[in-house]
């Protein structure tokens, strides 16, 4: 085979593989499929809690450390360390202690009726999705709030303004952060669940086939 059949080949190759991959990503899933992406979900959901739980912890902790320096900036920072992470704690708890006895009914209603579980599980996603566009833009502004607050304790040479700047600053990125990553796995979760075919026996594997067909 010469070098520009060989490229040919290649290209073609890259082609149909590429197509191959845009239509797996879009086709139909089956029971098992929607219960392993489930699972893939809520997995990832209580590791989210446990992270919380522990971003928290420490958060709380530090804000007792810097609380007992002598010192108005790291007095100012503990005030909303402790806060957010009250916060931080309780969310993560929830999630991480919830998400088994949640996975279970759901798991039951899949298996008893998948029907009304695409349907159930869509209208919750949806209001999920759009609690993580509100929390996105919340943080943001504590994020804003934050740098704006210890500007002006540079400005007006207040310490403890410039600590609960920093703080609420650094907690406000921590939040976004996590939850730009859960709003992320929320998105998946619900572009599988209108993939979705109750009435599905198996993935669709038709152009897997079609194309293994033309060798």
């Amino acid at each position: 085979m010469s070098l520009s059949s060989s490229r040919v080949v290649s290209v073609l190759l890259s082609a149909i593989l590429s197509l191959m991959s845009a239509s797996a990503s879009g086709q139909s899933l089956d029971q098992a499929g929607m219960e392993a992406k489930m699972d893939s979900y809520f997995d990832g959901e209580r590791g989210l809690g446990l992270a919380g739980m522990i971003a928290g912890g420490a958060s709380i902790g530090g804000a007792a450390v810097l609380y007992f320096q002598d010192d108005e900036i790291l007095e100012g920072a503990a005030y909303p360390l402790a806060g957010f992470g009250l916060l931080e704690l309780a969310a993560g708890s929830v999630i991480f202690f919830r998400t088994p006895g949640q996975v279970s009914d759901l798991r039951s209603e899949l298996k008893q009726n998948p029907e009304t579980f695409r349907k159930d599980e869509l209208k919750r996603m949806q209001a999920v999705n759009s609690q993580f566009d509100v929390l996105t833009i919340v943080w943001i502004v504590g994020i804003a709030a934050g740098l704006g607050t210890a500007t002006y304790g540079f400005l007006d040479d207040s310490d403890r303004a410039k600590g609960i700047g920093a703080g609420v600053a650094f907690e406000s990125a921590i939040l976004l952060t996590g939850d730009l990553i859960a709003a992320g796995n929320a998105r998946d979760y619900t572009d599988a669940l209108e993939r979705f075919n109750p009435g599905a026996s198996g993935s669709s594997s038709s152009t897997l086939i079609h194309v293994g067909g033309t060798f």
